[in-house]
């Protein structure tokens, strides 16, 4: 890029992690600067996403078609700490699992996902970090709370 990377660096912490993913798509230049400093991939796809599940979004990420999701539950005063992870391939929960992330399979089927389990006390960065090192799979976009 032409900027030097200090002023580029400014620029980009002012924006949300959706307008990063637009400029990713968009830009080699951008795709090159970005990935050459782990430190805004950190921000962006881990920090900033964690920030969106805590305020309750959902979050859809790329690649696969999978989502993370709050779960609530009438019957259990503590869900609070719950989150249903709804994906088609069964080979992202073995993964999951093989690192240290179990959650409870849930034996449903819905119009868009095969398969879904439900975390407790889910540890978002470790999550994150292994949907991306396994997967290449980041935050894609957001569904806000109502």
């Amino acid at each position: 890029m032409n900027l030097p990377s200090e002023v580029i660096e400014k620029i980009i912490y002012k924006l949300d992690t959706d307008d990063i993913n637009k400029l990713l798509i968009s830009s080699i230049e951008f795709r090159r600067w970005f990935y050459s400093d782990p430190r805004y991939f950190q921000y962006f796809f881990i920090d900033k996403v964690i920030e969106y599940i805590n305020e309750g979004s959902t979050i859809i990420f790329t690649g696969e078609n999978c989502k993370l999701s709050y779960y609530f539950d009438n019957d259990d005063i503590d869900d609070y700490e719950k989150h249903l992870f709804s994906f088609n391939d069964i080979k992202i929960y073995n993964v999951l699992k093989k690192n240290g992330i179990p959650g409870t399979v849930l034996n449903y089927i819905d119009d868009e996902y095969e398969s879904h389990v439900l975390f407790n006390n889910l540890d978002f960065k470790k999550f994150l970090q292994i949907l991306w090192e396994n997967f290449k799979y980041k935050y894609e976009s957001r569904i806000e709370p109502e």
